[in-house]
């Protein structure tokens, strides 16, 4: 079993649930000496190292690996998953797989703060409807249904 480190838009329980259509604990977590950006034209964020900074976000546990299969799927190439150090609500440190932008996808980002509540506002429901897309389309994929 997993835990994942999410900083965007899978920091709402229901896209984490539509993406793996299964429920996970989660609380808060942060990561350090990294920084949240807007990705180019697009609704979501990625993360980049950058020293001195702080990502919040929220820690998933129990997470199983065809529910990380899915979420590998989602992310796709432009995230690489990385097993990193964070440190959850009570300031304990543990590991975590989080998604960073791929080094060659660096130039996407756009250089300015990504915000969840400006997300729900403006684009949380049709990206939920995409999230169910893509589960149905995973779950044939990797089920064969």
């Amino acid at each position: 079993m997993y835990s994942v480190f999410t900083y965007g838009t899978l920091q709402i329980n229901e896209i984490m649930q539509s993406i793996t259509g299964k429920v996970f604990e989660a609380n808060y977590g942060l990561l350090e000496n990294h920084a949240r950006y807007v990705i180019k034209n697009k609704v979501f964020p990625g993360i980049i190292p950058e020293p001195g900074s702080i990502v919040k976000g929220v820690i998933y546990h129990g997470i199983d690996p065809i529910s990380l299969q899915y979420l590998d799927a989602f992310e796709d190439d432009l995230y690489e998953r990385q097993t990193l150090l964070i440190f959850d609500k009570l300031g304990n440190e543990l590991t975590a797989e989080v998604y960073i932008v791929n080094n060659k996808y660096r130039r996407l980002l756009a250089g300015k703060a990504w915000d969840l509540d400006t997300f729900r506002r403006s684009h949380l429901g049709p990206y939920l409807a995409s999230c169910r897309r893509f589960h149905n389309s995973m779950s044939r994929e990797i089920h064969g249904t």
